[in-house]
């Protein structure tokens, strides 16, 4: 059989009517969106696949062509948190929280220290402790700070 030229007629900017030119740019367009997203790698390598199948008919004069453009991206980075989780005793409860640097129930030095403070304006208010006079045992006013309060009041201000 003697070798024959040939006449190519395409235009790949053309083809089906623009749509492949169009599905081309639209990947061009993920990757490099990808690429400027900050949560991804940037020396990964990205890919832009072109796949044009063609089905020719038997008498091969005409063929269906289905044309794919698929793109493979970097993925996003996995990002790290912590999270305590535990029983409250008190209640039987299962709680869980993100750990932002506290302990749920633990106090910082500021608000140590704000509690100090606010104790002693109230004993500058009234020096004189409140005494049981059947027993002599010294009552305190104030009532005890509850750590597990305080903490939810600070996670519910923070949400």
């Amino acid at each position: 059989m003697k070798r024959r030229t040939v006449q190519n007629f395409i235009n790949l900017e053309t083809m089906a009517g623009g749509a492949l030119a169009e599905k081309i740019n639209q990947a061009m367009e993920e990757v490099a969106r990808n690429i400027q997203n900050p949560n991804t790698n940037p020396t990964t390598k990205r890919e832009i696949t072109v796949k044009i199948k063609f089905s020719p008919n038997k008498s091969r004069n005409v063929s269906n062509t289905s044309i794919a453009v698929s793109t493979k991206l970097a993925p996003t980075e996995a990002i790290d948190t912590q999270i305590s989780m535990g029983i409250d005793l008190r209640t039987g409860e299962l709680q869980i929280a993100e750990w932002g640097g506290v302990i749920p129930g633990q106090m910082t030095i500021d608000e140590y220290q704000e509690d100090r403070k606010a104790a002693a304006e109230e004993d500058r208010k009234d020096p004189d402790p409140d005494v049981n006079e059947e027993t002599g045992e010294i009552l305190e006013r104030r009532k005890p700070i509850d750590l597990r309060e305080r903490a939810r009041e600070r996670a519910e201000a923070n949400a």
